[in-house]
């Protein structure tokens, strides 16, 4: 049997939110965040979206580019 971990990271974009008063977030395109990593994963995918999301592995370090980030982003990432 094989162990594959599954891991969740969650975006949230707060440019609309100046104190109390809340707008609509301006999206941000091409987003990147790099963790560590042990291994290359089997998936990444959107949860929003569906979609496979763009990534690469270099030196212990999974980087992930979000294509468009608008209110929030949920990825799972699958070992």
């Amino acid at each position: 049997m094989v162990n594959r971990s599954t891991q969740l990271l969650h975006l949230v974009n707060t440019s609309g939110h100046f104190g109390v008063p809340c707008y609509a977030p301006v999206p941000m395109y091409e987003a990147e965040v790099t963790l560590p990593c042990d291994s290359e994963p089997a998936s990444v995918v959107s949860l929003v979206t569906g979609q496979a999301v763009p990534f690469s592995v270099s030196d212990g370090a999974l980087t992930i580019t979000v294509p468009r980030l608008d209110l929030f982003e949920a990825i799972q990432i699958k070992g």
